[in-house]
């Protein structure tokens, strides 16, 4: 998803024979050490071998051959690793052509964005429709409810020109993880593809949790302002000094822990 954004260019160092490079990942979500499957680096055309490379994140380091038994260990999205290799010979002074690739093994099929919060509110909207049933409360976190989302408020862009630009939206008007949800263009959405686009009235008591850092949260807080005046009985809340996926961090991240007890 970020593969553009995978080498930090300022990020390599020559060492006695070899080199350190710092690279990135990739998905969004992050992962379990155990689920990266190879980091394969290219150096100067040539392919640097698995068993000459070793892999350090926040401070800890293991070899290629050690990665699948971390269970205990993450690499988060955007987070800087540092690949270290070795070579024959000294690496001459001057630029170096690098490439790597990241091969990982996702533990399910990729969600086109913060898909379980979209469709339980489509879904509690379909009921409301055809049962006239609601639930006793309804809790959304860091959800997209508009196919297209809304322009952020003033204060949530001050916050996005904060973040590298690895962190910020896309540009352009075409939203293809939308379009792959609906299987089809953004013109097909309704109400029940994206709870937005619905009446409102007559839900249930409903708690919004958004992101600090995240340009999705333009769409709660129009679904939240838009919900209040339908006279649904909503709170919304936000995390602060966070980006969208919090939920994956560890129960250790304070406010991760705020929201989970």
């Amino acid at each position: 998803m970020f593969d553009r954004y995978i080498i930090c260019e300022e990020g390599f160092r020559r060492a006695d024979r070899g080199g350190r490079i710092e690279v990135r990942m990739p998905y969004y979500r992050g992962l379990g050490l155990s689920v990266v499957e190879a980091v394969d680096l290219t150096f100067d055309g040539q392919p640097v071998p698995p068993e000459r490379t070793t892999f350090t994140v926040h401070g800890h380091t293991y070899t290629f051959a050690e990665m699948p038994g971390v269970i205990d260990d993450r690499w988060e999205m955007g987070e800087r690793a540092e690949l270290a290799f070795e070579t024959d010979q000294p690496l001459a002074p001057g630029e170096h052509d690098v490439a790597v690739s990241i091969r990982l093994r996702i533990s399910y099929m990729p969600a086109p964005g913060p898909r379980p919060a979209r469709l339980t509110a489509g879904a509690v909207v379909k009921l409301r429709d055809r049962d006239g049933w609601v639930p006793a409360a309804l809790i959304l976190v860091y959800a997209v409810l508009h196919a297209r989302v809304p322009a952020p408020a003033i204060s949530l862009a001050a916050r996005l020109d904060e973040l590298p630009r690895l962190f910020r939206a896309p540009e352009g008007e075409s939203n293809p993880l939308s379009e792959n949800y609906l299987g089809g263009p953004l013109s097909s959405a309704d109400g029940n593809a994206f709870a937005a686009g619905a009446i409102l009235d007559g839900l249930g008591p409903t708690l919004v949790l958004n992101a600090e850092y995240d340009h999705l949260r333009a769409s709660s807080e129009a679904f939240t302002a838009a919900a209040a005046q339908a006279g649904v009985d909503v709170r919304q809340v936000l995390i602060r000094g966070l980006l969208h996926g919090f939920l994956n961090l560890p129960a250790e991240v304070a406010p991760v822990r705020q929201v989970t007890s």
